[in-house]
């Protein structure tokens, strides 16, 4: 059997995608341990590392394909033609995958490294007898490039009559209208849906036309991975555990940043409390590391814990030092929450506001999310954190609860797609 796995983050440079793809792949390993899975990446060395019971294909593959494997011509056309043109080529990626493939074969240089990798690619796409979309949050404005990349791919296997499932997903916000109804046309023949809340992906896949009996909620793959640590006693940590994501589809800028720092710094100071890092993004351009050391500066107490982790299991460790985490990643929080420590969530768009929303909705109290706009967060946020330190004792048992409630029903759902299968 081949088992071709489309991820969240085909660099490996987030480590809550490195764990959501690790939970994925080892849980597919274990229903089917002869198969050969390959899961599309651009960092195959990464892979080797952190999923090494799987084989690379190259990413740049599905780029090529989509940026060679179109109709000549297609830039010359007034408007109205053209808007045609698109969905004459869009039926034609559906009914005749080849076709496009072959174009992009002939627009590539024999012997050249591109050729190399798209031939790499339409052999994985060929021979799968599954796709699996594993966890992320893409199938959403903010990631529109990646999504249409996953739905290309996802096209392609269809087209064949290959079984596809995308499991541990963050579904929406989603108001682009072209990326809608790209969705629309090929969600519906999708055999399972795993998603990670209830708040928004079950209502949006139905109005994509999904059917309400190929849904479920399971919480987010990674959950499994940090659940597996050994848990601390209660509230044994002592630090507050900080990370703040400073990127476009956060919505959070340097000086919201300032403003949180002047924030834990003053809690952290009454609390006499260390600051504890913990790092989730490590691709170039959205450095965590970076952010959080600017957050440090100027902090007059203690730092407890390392900035430089580049395992999930890490990250996930360096949680158990922490009694409360404030966080602007999602993934952060993920780990902290699975392990029995509160969260309060940082969001300053309505991606991030949405996704831990979405996580409260699985957790409960011990999560609450500060929308960073207006002349009073700054307070709020300081609220929050004096409140969720006071209240970590009472809400750590039901946060494990909840943790483990999610493990077991994501392990149910990939019990369920080999029962279809």
């Amino acid at each position: 059997m081949n088992i071709l796995v489309d991820n969240s983050g085909y660099a490996l440079g987030n480590l809550g995608d490195v764990a959501m793809l690790q939970v994925a792949t080892r849980r597919l390993r274990q229903m089917w341990p002869s198969a050969r899975i390959q899961v599309v990446t651009s960092a195959p060395s990464l892979l080797a590392r952190y999923c090494p019971s799987t084989a690379p294909v190259a990413a740049a593959g599905l780029a090529l394909l989509i940026t060679l494997g179109y109709f000549p011509g297609r830039w010359r056309l007034p408007g109205l033609f053209s808007s045609a043109f698109e969905w004459m080529q869009a039926r034609a990626r559906e009914q005749a995958p080849e076709l496009m493939g072959s174009m992009a074969l002939r627009r590539s240089k024999a012997g050249s490294a591109e050729r190399q990798a798209l031939e790499e690619f339409l052999a994985a796409a060929n021979e799968a007898d599954l796709l699996v979309v594993s966890g992320g949050g893409f199938f959403t404005d903010p990631f529109r490039k990646h999504a249409m990349g996953c739905l290309e791919l996802l096209q392609r296997v269809q087209a064949r009559g290959v079984p596809a499932a995308a499991l541990g997903q963050g579904i929406g916000p989603l108001r682009d209208r072209a990326l809608r109804r790209r969705m629309q046309s090929l969600f519906p023949r999708v055999m399972l849906f795993g998603l990670r809340e209830p708040r928004v992906g079950p209502a949006l896949l139905r109005e994509l036309g999904v059917p309400a009996s190929r849904i479920e909620v399971t919480g987010d793959d990674a959950i499994e991975l940090a659940r597996g640590l050994k848990l601390p006693t209660a509230c044994a940590g002592r630090g507050l555990g900080v990370n703040v994501r400073i990127a476009s589809y956060s919505g959070l800028g340097p000086d919201d940043s300032a403003g949180v720092r002047r924030v834990l710094h003053d809690v952290a100071a009454d609390l006499v409390a260390p600051l504890v890092p913990l790092p989730i993004a490590r691709a170039a351009g959205r450095e965590d590391v970076a952010t959080l050391e600017a957050l440090f500066d100027g902090w007059q107490g203690e730092v407890e814990g390392s900035l430089s982790l580049d395992t999930p299991e890490a990250v996930a460790d360096q949680v158990g030092r922490c009694r409360l985490v404030v966080s602007g990643s999602y993934h952060a929080a993920v780990f902290a929450l699975s392990r029995g420590v509160p969260v309060v969530g940082l969001a300053a768009s309505e991606y991030y506001a949405s996704k831990f929303l979405g996580l409260a909705e699985m957790f409960g109290s011990g999560c609450r999310t500060i929308v960073i706009e207006g002349p009073s967060w700054q307070r709020e946020l300081a609220a929050a954190v004096r409140s969720g330190w006071d209240s970590a004792e009472t809400v750590q048992p039901g946060l494990v609860a909840a943790a483990d409630r999610q493990v077991e029903a994501g392990r149910q759902t990939y019990e369920r797609l080999r029962a279809l299968l």
